[in-house]
Order: structure tokens, then sequence, then C-alpha cells
């Protein structure tokens, strides 16, 4: 998308704001120009981008990124509650860490964050019977972020995992 936010940020001011502060840090950092440019510019959209960016650190020699952001990115459509609760955990990182000045930083760096996220797409998975890959995802997300959250395990929305 070329880093315009052309559709999917009407009304979405989460979004919006990521976009603004991925393009502050391009100005302040350089060296980041290219890294922002690929998981948060290019996107539409929120849901896209954490889709892009899970994808990229879950990936695997046996798991491409690519088919693993198809199956996210079928997902995240298929139950829009997802993305709903998604901005509510920003929220939640933002108003409850006191090092949290903007919802950026929680996005693109934070494991906990991240984690309940991948928490999120692994749950739908279990409940639609895809457990294999449910816990496949589980499994992932414990050696690359250090948590473990059990697919099966229900949770609300508004989580904050800090470190």
């Amino acid at each position: 998308m070329g880093g315009s936010m052309s559709h999917g940020t009407e009304g979405d001011f989460i979004w919006v704001e990521i976009c603004n502060e991925a393009k502050a840090a391009q100005e302040q950092e350089p060296l980041l120009a290219g890294f922002l440019e690929s998981a948060v510019l290019r996107h539409d959209r929120l849901e896209a981008s954490l889709v892009f960016q899970l994808s990229e650190k879950l990936a695997s020699t046996t798991m491409p990124a690519a088919a693993l952001r198809a199956t996210l990115d079928e997902i995240m459509s298929a139950d829009p509650s997802i993305g709903q609760s998604v901005r509510a955990d920003l929220e939640a990182v933002r108003d409850r860490d006191p090092a949290c000045t903007g919802y950026g930083l929680p996005f693109l760096y934070s494991k906990g964050f991240h984690s309940i996220q991948v928490h999120r797409l692994a749950h739908w998975l279990w409940a639609n019977d895809r457990r294999p890959l449910a816990s496949h995802l589980q499994n992932r997300t414990s050696e690359k972020f250090g948590v473990d959250i059990h697919p099966g395990a229900q949770m609300g929305e508004g989580i904050f995992i800090d470190h």
C-alpha cells in the first residue's frame, strides 16, 4: 500500500496513530525505514500489519512466513472480534505501562503483546477443530516470546503482559 493510508483507516484512530508513529520514527531513525515500511506502512489495516509481523516472527524453515500469513489472514477475516480485542489490548498497554507513550512500540516490539495476539489466533484454530496448528503456534510462541498460553484457554480483552 506504499505507506498511503488509503482505506481501512476511517475511524480507526489506533491504526492512524501507529502509522503516524512509524513515519516519525522513519524520519528520526533512517536505519529503521525499511523495517517500518514492511511492518507497518505498506499495510492498509492494523490486522494486515499484525499478521505480517507475527508471520515473520513465527516462521521457520518448515513453515514459511507466506504460508502462515495466508492462514492468519483467513482467521482475522473470519472473526473481526479478534481485531477489536487487539485494539483493546493496545489500549491496555498504553494506559497501564508507564514506559509506553503510544501504540507503536508495543505493536512492534512487545513480546507480551505479540504472545497474546498469537494466542487469540491459535484459540480460533483450537475452537474450529484445527488443533494441530493451534498447538504448533503455541509452541512457536513459547520458543520465540517466552510465553506459553494453551490455545484452549479463553481470554477477555484489554490484556497487558509486561516482560
